[in-house]
C-alpha cells in the first residue's frame, strides 16, 4: 500500500485549493447567503478535516494497511467533492495535478476495506 501515500497529499492539496478558491469566489456572489451553498462549503471543510485527521494517523512507518486505505479514500472523496462543487458553483473547472504513480483502483481499495471490516480478511 505505500503507493497510496503518493496520491493522498495531491488530493488533499487540491481539495484545500478548491475550497479556498470557492470561498474567495463566493464572498462576492449573492449565492454566499444561500443555505445549500453554505452547507455544501461546510460539508467540504468537514471532508477535508476528516481526510487530514486520517492522514495524520498514518504518518508513522508502520501504519496498518486499513488505515492507509481509509485515509486515501477520504482524500479522494474530498477532492472529488471539491471538484464537483467548484464546477457547480463557479461554472468552471479548477486545474488539477494528478500523481503519475500507479495506484490500486479506488473501487478495489474500497472493497478491500469492506472485506477487512466485514470478514476479517487481511489487506495485502
Amino acid at each position: 500500500m505505500p503507493k497510496t501515500h503518493s496520491h493522498l497529499q495531491p488530493d488533499l492539496t487540491y481539495a484545500r485549493k478548491a475550497l479556498a478558491a470557492l470561498v474567495a469566489y463566493l464572498r462576492v456572489q449573492p449565492a454566499k447567503d444561500d443555505a445549500l451553498v453554505i452547507a455544501s462549503i461546510g460539508d467540504l471543510q468537514i471532508r477535508i478535516d476528516a481526510a487530514d485527521a486520517l492522514a495524520q494517523r498514518i504518518s508513522g512507518e508502520n501504519a496498518p494497511a486499513h488505515a492507509i486505505i481509509e485515509a486515501r479514500l477520504a482524500a479522494a472523496h474530498a477532492a472529488r467533492l471539491a471538484s464537483t462543487l467548484h464546477g457547480e458553483l463557479t461554472g468552471s473547472d479548477l486545474p488539477r495535478q494528478l500523481s503519475t504513480e500507479p495506484e490500486t483502483p479506488l473501487l478495489t481499495q474500497r472493497r478491500q476495506l469492506g472485506d477487512y471490516y466485514l470478514n476479517g480478511v487481511a489487506i495485502a
